[in-house]
């Protein structure tokens, strides 16, 4: 009985080692394809999936935003993603966004971190805007585009 206890646990800590490097291959290769397909709607969608591996993902993507060799749309999308997943264990590399030169960049991250401390609302998922004659909503998902007032 003990021998099978030990068993079951030693195969839970792969399995979660496991988990944490599939999330670790997932938030890269997202934020590739952020880099390289420049598609807002894709971006919006690499994001989201990114927001789905939840707590797992927090680690890759605080990573990610703290690399100087992030690519600025990397960058974004982490912090959006850190967010929304709304794990204090992100404020940390949210924080350090304030050493960024890019003004959007620091805005996000200050964002991000309000909706972690519970100061925002969070959406649970990235939502693509447009502003024009009218300001628009788009769920990329649902496929779904509301006025926003």
């Amino acid at each position: 009985m003990r021998i099978q206890s030990i068993c079951v646990a030693i195969a839970v800590l792969f399995s979660v080692g496991a988990m944490a490097q599939d999330a670790q291959s997932v938030v890269q290769t997202e934020l590739t394809n952020v880099v390289l397909k420049q598609d807002m709607r894709e971006n919006v969608l690499a994001t989201n999936r990114m927001i789905a591996l939840g707590e797992a993902a927090v680690d890759p993507l605080s990573k990610a935003l703290s690399d100087s060799r992030t690519d600025l749309r990397a960058k974004w999308a982490a912090a959006q993603a850190l967010g929304e997943i709304g794990s204090a264990n992100g404020l940390a590399a949210l924080s350090a966004c304030e050493k960024e030169d890019n003004s959007w960049l620091k805005s996000l991250c200050k964002n991000s971190a309000a909706i972690i401390k519970g100061e925002k609302k969070r959406a649970g998922k990235v939502y693509l805007y447009t502003i024009g004659v009218q300001k628009t909503r788009t769920d990329v998902e649902a496929g779904t585009t509301v006025v926003v007032p």
